[in-house]
């Protein structure tokens, strides 16, 4: 599927509910097709550029707790007084909207990983195999994101460097990021046949097909996913295992799984390989390209 404008989406949902009824950061999340995205609604309304017409003010807490609002809690709190909500001690008492006219895009999602996890193999190759690695990483500021790309020889000499910039279209949801950052990926252009390291996952993904995995198959290329935390399973002696599979490794504090075309064994090889710091050097070098100055 093409990646969706999960903000667009979010503020036509949040412009059904009816004047005088809530809803919550949940329900939202359950109508897009995936509760775990509750949290990435907050964020998504706080960036609302249309607070008035696209009424998120209508929009709480589970438990009926308030929650932010871009103009401030208090104007939140009278503006909902005004539609007829009641108020008590902190909490929301009003009828809560649930009849969301929603195409569910994050389940559309799930089942698309769910599916290309099963077509997509990873295989064994060797170090002779890879001319060139690759590094990629996005830094966001809100919605605005930088990517950049940064290829490197065997010597891990830069030979080729790119930066792309954009509005991203999703925010941040757990297991779901290769479809934020996909987009950006799409617009970096190349001219070398490389091995690349993602800032992501791989296998190492409830539904194994992380953000490297994604890439990797959109674009035919071997990946490796390179995370900063565990998403899922358990570290034996170095190895993640995740329902009784074998997934990745730790490596110091990040963590090693293959995304595309890439065994197991040869992800932890290549990794190492590529290191001079803690981090695949390729990727280190993109991280540090996609940083966003804050003083231009």
């Amino acid at each position: 599927m093409s990646v969706f404008d999960l903000y667009r989406e979010v503020y036509r949902l949040v412009k059904q509910i009816p004047e005088g009824q809530i809803s919550t950061y949940k329900e939202i999340a359950i109508a897009l097709g995936d509760e775990i995205a509750a949290r990435a609604i907050g964020e998504v309304l706080n960036q609302n550029p249309f607070p008035i017409e696209v009424p998120c003010h209508r929009v709480v807490h589970e438990d009926m707790r308030i929650g932010g609002y871009r103009l401030g809690v208090t104007e939140k709190i009278e503006i909902l007084k005004k539609e007829g909500v009641k108020i008590e001690n902190s909490r929301v008492n009003a009828p809560v909207f649930r009849e969301f006219r929603s195409s569910k895009p994050l389940e559309k999602m799930r089942m698309e990983q769910e599916r290309l996890s099963r077509r997509a193999k990873i295989r064994t190759h060797t170090n002779s195999d890879f001319e060139f690695f690759a590094g990629f990483d996005v830094s966001y500021k809100e919605r605005f994101g930088k990517a950049a790309l940064c290829v490197m020889d065997k010597k891990l000499n830069i030979v080729d460097r790119k930066v792309v910039y954009g509005l991203a279209k999703m925010p941040y949801i757990p297991t779901y990021l290769g479809y934020k950052e996909l987009p950006f990926f799409k617009k970096l252009k190349w001219d070398e046949k490389f091995l690349l390291f993602v800032d992501g996952n791989g296998i190492m993904h409830p539904r194994f097909f992380g953000s490297a995995s994604l890439i990797g198959f959109k674009f035919d290329l071997p990946t490796i996913g390179v995370a900063k935390s565990r998403l899922i399973g358990e570290t034996r002696d170095g190895e993640v295992f995740y329902k009784d599979r074998k997934v990745g490794y730790k490596k110091g504090h990040i963590f090693i799984s293959p995304g595309y075309k890439v065994s197991l064994e040869n992800s932890l090889y290549l990794a190492d390989k590529c290191s001079i710091y803690k981090t695949p050097e390729p990727l280190r070098q993109a991280h540090l390209l996609a940083k966003i100055n804050e003083n231009k």
